[in-house]
């Protein structure tokens, strides 16, 4: 398990089950994983989740990921006292705003 601060300085836990899970569900992310606390301290965008009110998606551009230019997307959720990596996945956009 380890412990990041999110661009607020608030800790967010990465699992070593996530860890492990992450690269099995989103294949792109395998040698990808030591970015995720890059994109959580700074991101270049961020977005609630549609899905999930307590969620925010976090995603920094990355050059020449995965056949070209893309966004590395990591969604964390925050409850009350605690907040984890939830997935986190490569994107050719960040989304709008709804």
């Amino acid at each position: 398990m380890k412990q990041y601060l999110d661009e607020a300085g608030r800790i967010v836990t990465f699992t070593d089950a996530a860890a492990a899970e992450i690269p099995k569900k989103h294949r792109e992310m395998t040698g990808l994983l030591d970015q995720i606390p890059v994109v959580l301290a700074s991101p270049d965008a961020r977005r609630p989740s549609r899905w999930d009110p307590r969620s925010r998606l976090f995603y920094r551009f990355y050059p020449n990921v995965w056949e070209g230019d893309k966004y590395i997307c990591v969604a964390v959720k925050y409850l009350p006292g605690e907040a984890y990596v939830v997935t986190a996945y490569v994107v050719n956009e960040v989304p709008d705003i709804p």
